[in-house]
């Protein structure tokens, strides 16, 4: 039986882009200690801020241009927002 409904992975890619302008900026590892962009700091939490997921070895740091916060978004993750309608 197909269903048109949405996965839980695809909800939580759409609610995490909803309201943000993300512009890549850098890719991070678990080696970094820290990422630094321009003045932004962010302290790594080796877990996706999309899926949660603690598995990616590399992140895309993500800077939302409206507030100018940064995430950290598995490569997963990354590859599959740019597909995002937002």
């Amino acid at each position: 039986m197909a269903t048109n409904a949405k996965s839980t992975y695809e909800r939580r890619l759409e609610e995490f882009a909803e309201g943000k302008r993300l512009k890549w900026v850098g890719w991070a590892d678990r080696g970094s200690e820290k990422v630094i962009y321009s003045d932004l700091t962010v302290q790594p939490t080796f877990s996706c801020q999309v899926c949660g997921s603690k598995l990616p070895k590399t992140f895309a740091v993500l800077q939302d241009l409206i507030l100018g916060e940064l995430y950290l978004v598995g490569s997963e993750c990354y590859r599959r927002l740019r597909n995002v309608e937002g």
